[in-house]
Parts: C-alpha cells; sequence; structure tokens
C-alpha cells in the first residue's frame, strides 16, 4: 500500500511543521500529511500541539526522503546507503506501509544474492540484519538472509570464514546474529572455533566460550566433535565454565558415536560404558534434603539409583549439621516414587554396604541414608555381582590416557556355566580413564583379553547396568559420580582429577599432582594407599 500524499489533506500551506536533523539541519513539512501517515506524529501535532519535532539522530538526506515518501505515497529514494536510518525512522514513526516496504526492499537485496556474489554484498545485508536486530528488536531480516545462505551453503561457509576472521572483537549482538545464521549447521560454527582455538591456545576468550555455549551441537558429527574436543584439551589455561564446556562436548560426542553406530553400546558382542563426572557445586547451594532430592530425581544427568544415591550421600557428607527427618517416611515415599517414574533398577545392596558408617556425633548425617536403602528392599538387591579393579598406577593415572583390564567372576549360585571346564566363568571390561574424567569401558568377548583362568560369558552382564565406585587402599567405598572433571591450578601447572568443592568453600581433589611431576595427597588418594575400581551392577532375572 502506498501512503497518504498531500491532495488527500487539502492541506493550504506546507511548513508548518519543522524537524530538526543531525547538525541541526532544518526540514519544513505539513503536519497534517505527516500525521496522516504517522500515528506518533498524529498524537505528538494533535495532542500535544508539537510544532517541532526533534530527528537529530538522522541526517537531513534521510528526513527528506522520508517526508516525500509520506507526501507522495512512493519510497522512490531509498537506497542501500540510506536504508538503515530510514528503515529505523519509519519504525520509530510507525509509518506501516513504509516498514513493509523497507522489508520489501531488503528481501529484494537478498534475493539477489547468488554463489557469486562478491563478499561485500553479503556483508551488507548480514550487517543491515544485525543492525535492525540490535536496535529495533526485530529478528525477521536475521532470518531472511539465514534462509538465503542456508540454499546456498557452500558460499555461506566461506563468507563466515571470513566474516568471522576477528570475531574476537565482536559485539554480543553480533555473536547472536553468527547464531541465528547458523542455526541449522552449527558444525561450520564448530570447524571455525576448532581452528581459531588451535591458533590461539592460550585460553577460551569470551567470545568463542559465548558462542560454544549457545551453539546447538545436536546436529553435529562426532569427527568436528572430536576435533573441537582436542584441541579445548590443549588450551594452556582453562577456568571451570570452560571445564562445563568441555564435558558438554564431551558428551554430545558420545552421543553422536552412538547415533552414527562408531560407539554403539552392542556391537558384535562388545558393549561400551560411559561414566561421566559431574560437579556437584550447584547443589551444594541447596538449602535442604527434599530440595536436592527434588533436583536429582528431575536431572537428567542423574540416570540412575546409584548416581542419586551418591548425590544424597555427598550432599550429607557435607552438611552434616542440617536437620533431616527420615522416621516419618516422607523421605523414602518420595525415593520410591522418583524411582517408579525414572524406571530405575534398583542398586546393588553390597554397593550401599560398602560406604563407611562413620562416626558422627550429631544424628543427622550419612548414615542414616546408609541405612534407609538397606532396610529397604524396593531400592537394594542383594543379587548382585562384584569385581575388583587392579591397582591404578601413580607413574600413568595422570598421564593422555589411562587404560586398565578388570575382570568378573561370577558370584552368585548360578556362578559355573561351563560344567566340563575348570575356572571360573565370567567377562572382562577394557577400560580407559580419560583427561576429561570420562571412563569408557568395553565389554569384549575376545579371548586374548581374558586371563586363563576366566572363560568368556559377556552376556552374563549389561553394559547399561555397570554403576562403578571408587575404593582406596581396599578400604570404605567413596561416590565417583560427582568428583567431577580435571582441573588445573591457575599457572595450568598442576593437574588436579577429581576436583569437589565444599560447604566450607575448601577445595578437594581425588588426586593431584604438581608440576615437578610429584604425587600430592588427594581427598582419599595418600602416597600410602592405591586407588581401585569397583565395579557393581544388578544382573538379568
Amino acid at each position: 500500500s502506498s501512503g497518504i500524499n498531500a491532495e488527500y489533506g487539502g492541506a493550504p500551506t506546507h511548513g508548518n511543521l519543522t524537524l530538526t536533523a543531525r547538525d541541526g539541519e532544518i526540514i519544513l513539512a505539513n503536519s497534517i500529511i505527516l500525521a496522516l501517515n504517522s500515528p506518533v506524529i498524529d498524537r505528538l501535532t494533535g495532542e500535544f500541539f508539537q510544532q517541532e519535532i526533534g530527528v537529530e539522530e538522522f541526517h537531513k538526506d534521510t528526513v527528506d526522503c522520508f517526508v516525500e515518501a509520506c507526501y507522495t505515497g512512493e519510497a522512490d529514494r531509498l537506497t542501500k546507503d540510506n536504508f538503515r536510518e530510514f528503515n529505523k525512522m519509519s519504525n520509530a514513526f510507525e509509518v506501516a506501509w513504509l516498514v513493509d516496504g523497507c522489508i520489501v526492499f531488503f528481501v529484494g537485496i537478498v534475493e539477489g544474492l547468488t554463489e557469486l556474489s562478491p563478499h561485500e554484498d553479503i556483508l551488507y545485508t548480514v550487517e543491515e540484519a544485525t543492525y535492525v536486530l540490535k536496535a529495533l528488536k526485530k529478528g525477521y531480516f536475521l532470518s531472511v538472509i539465514a534462509e538465503k545462505l542456508r540454499s546456498m551453503k557452500t558460499r555461506r561457509s566461506r563468507f563466515l570464514k571470513e566474516y568471522m576472521t576477528d570475531f574476537s572483537l565482536f559485539t554480543e549482538i553480533k555473536l547472536k546474529g553468527i547464531l541465528g545464521i547458523l542455526e541449522d549447521d552449527t558444525s561450520i560454527l564448530l570447524t571455525i572455533l576448532t581452528d581459531y582455538i588451535k591458533e590461539n591456545p592460550q585460553c577460551i576468550n569470551d567470545n568463542t566460550r559465548f558462542l560454544l555455549e549457545r551453539a546447538d551441537l545436536g546436529g553435529c558429527s562426532a569427527s568436528i566433535l572430536s576435533s573441537m574436543f582436542s584441541v579445548l584439551q590443549k588450551v594452556t589455561v582453562l577456568t571451570s565454565d570452560d571445564y562445563k564446556l568441555l564435558l558438554a562436548i564431551s558428551d554430545r560426542k558420545h552421543a553422536a558415536e552412538l547415533e552414527s553406530g562408531k560407539g554403539s553400546e552392542e556391537t558384535d558382542g562388545e558393549g561400551a560404558v560411559h561414566s561421566y563426572l559431574h560437579c556437584f557445586e550447584d547443589y551444594l547451594k541447596m538449602k535442604t534434603f527434599e530440595e536436592v532430592l527434588k533436583s536429582l530425581g528431575e536431572s537428567a544427568v542423574v540416570t540412575s539409583l546409584y548416581i542419586c544415591f551418591d548425590g544424597l550421600w555427598t550432599w550429607l557428607y557435607q552438611n552434616r549439621g542440617v536437620a533431616v527427618n527420615f522416621d516419618d517416611g516422607t523421605i523414602l515415599k518420595t525415593i520410591l516414587d522418583i524411582k517408579l517414574a525414572r524406571q530405575w533398577k534398583k542398586i546393588a545392596y553390597s554397593y550401599v554396604e560398602s560406604f563407611a558408617k562413620f562416626d558422627f556425633k550429631t544424628k543427622t548425617h550419612p548414615n542414616l541414608l546408609r541405612t534407609l536403602f538397606l532396610t529397604c528392599e524396593e531400592l537394594v538387591s542383594q543379587d548382585t555381582e562384584v569385581a575388583y579393579s587392579g591397582k591404578f598406577p601413580r607413574d600413568v593415572f595422570l598421564e593422555k590416557l589411562l587404560h586398565g583390564r578388570f575382570v568378573f567372576k561370577r558370584t552368585d549360585e548360578r556362578s559355573k556355566i561351563c560344567k566340563r571346564k575348570s575356572g571360573d566363568c565370567g567377562l572382562v571390561l577394557k577400560c580407559a580413564v580419560t583427561h576429561t574424567g570420562d571412563f569408557s569401558m568395553q565389554l569384549t568377548d575376545n579371548t586374548r583379553d581374558y586371563p586363563p583362568t576366566i572363560h568368556p560369558h559377556p552376556n552374563l552382564i549389561s553394559p547399561t547396568d555397570i554403576h562403578i565406585g571408587l575404593v582406596r587402599g581396599g578400604e570404605f567405598l567413596r561416590p565417583l559420580s560427582w568428583m567431577h572433571t580435571l582441573t588445573s591450578n591457575e599457572e595450568g601447572e598442576e593437574w588436579e582429577w577429581g576436583c569437589m568443592r565444599f560447604h566450607d568453600g575448601e577445595r578437594r581433589h581425588l588426586v593431584k599432582r604438581g608440576g615437578s611431576g610429584k604425587w600430592k595427597e588427594g581427598w582419599f588418594y595418600t602416597a600410602k594407599h592405591d586407588l581401585q575400581l569397583r565395579i557393581f551392577y544388578d544382573p538379568p532375572a
């Protein structure tokens, strides 16, 4: 539609309204004509009787173009050079037909782009769309250019690599523009960021972190995620937020491997178990046991009753002075309701029993939770199998990757399956512990992986039912689920694995090693004690 021209108003005079543009330049116009086009000017002149309106943020040429459009009903003087101001002025004064005209003008420019379009032409549309998003809080222009670039993916990739050359200096709104353009394919973004971090490994800057935290990793391939994961591990200085990024990318990488079939949990008689370490710090901020229980029950990272128990035990251990009522049955009912809703299996009786019974003076401590579980048959199962790992050698524990082999023996009444063979029936898990705190465990039926006294029976166990606890020197069990990922000191020289921040602010570590390579005492790993994995599972009926 077109505007209201001068003849429509029957206006007897022309210059009764003064518009003051940038640098004090004056433009005279007819208030009736402008008011008929703009409800804003109508209010200013009709209700507040203004005879002068300040439009100092706009150049005189833009204001002339705006006035002429209102007079003639056509925006003939609209160009790429004055589009930004003209569009903003049309929106500011709510001239609906001009706002629509600006959209048509912009869409026409975008539709004219091709695979052969020069960088400057695409850059113009992206910058104008980003400006509209910032100044007018409208995302439509960005969606138009994003859709166009999706239709020319090769050109989009080349454009973005050049556009993001100096992205570390971008404003937040420009970063949001990048995310909008790449909403359908974050792989391009991750490839660009991977190359950038590889060339700038000192630290992860704010803009890189902003993009990684908000990028949708769902459509990225496992190989692209692995490349990003690899370069992030080599960054010199990593913050706690950076480790959250590492964990998120690690999680997504594993999911992508499963989706592609490369990391499938059931392949040729083998299965993979991934036990990720999570940060408990958010739960420490919670004031009541009930709040922690509710949050753990709803959390996506809590995938079993084992992990839920670990979290509850950890919170009670660190908040021993907080009163918790285990006597009235409310907590037990809540746990049972959560278990039923999440369809969790029972956990091993021996797992709960292995936790230390502390000699605390207060009545509120992990012992009460331990007793609650041990006395409820709906929560624990005594039909479990347990295997102990070999010791973790100190000289390789914090190297790039630790490989281990863990042997299971059948220990229940069904333990002997091969009646005519000597030795024990069982299975072997080949394990690796990475710097990200990810336990990768592969169930194998390769006879070369088995000691001569064990007959391969990998079908006796489901990898998804395995849960891992940690033991110091054959003593009591400690939960591993919430020990967090590998961290370093401020100088980046000392690696500390299994960081947990307690309610008193003290940082506890599973293990620590100084820059010289010498071991330091961790939370419960000392020079006198070795760590062992204790692996539990609930066998199929």
